[in-house]
């Protein structure tokens, strides 16, 4: 379901703080391959994760979308490097749509991919990079 959020409201100020804020530290780098503490980080802030969920090579692009994990659900054995985002602006507003991964996802080859507000990707859906 589809929330509106009126600019500059106290919910959009909430929202653009913690989108600023809730940052994953140290994922990229070294720890990127500790698939453990991007999916820690992630469960903290509220991602719906399944089973063996893993954010690589790149978990800091997925992270960042911190402020609306609550609702971002990704199923298990899903491998993603991939920005997903639950917020939308139209219409002077700011949009709030659910967004999904199914099971057995692989959009780990990419980088410069996008899951878009309100998407549902469908069980075993691949996504490469050309």
């Amino acid at each position: 379901e589809t929330k509106d959020v009126p600019l500059r409201s106290g919910q959009h100020l909430r929202w653009a703080c913690v989108q600023k804020l809730a940052r994953c530290p140290a994922v990229d780098g070294a720890w990127r391959h500790v698939y453990e503490y991007a999916s820690m980080y992630a469960l903290c802030v509220g991602f719906k994760l399944g089973e063996r969920v893993r954010f690589y090579p790149y978990p800091s692009l997925l992270l960042a979308g911190a402020a609306e994990a609550d609702l971002v659900e990704i199923g298990s054995d899903t491998v993603t490097s991939a920005a997903t985002y639950a917020h939308d602006f139209s219409m002077l507003h700011l949009a709030m749509k659910p967004t999904s991964l199914g099971e057995g996802c692989d959009l780990s080859l990419s980088r410069h991919g996008q899951v878009l507000p309100g998407s549902h990707l469908p069980a075993g859906t691949v996504i490469q990079a050309p």
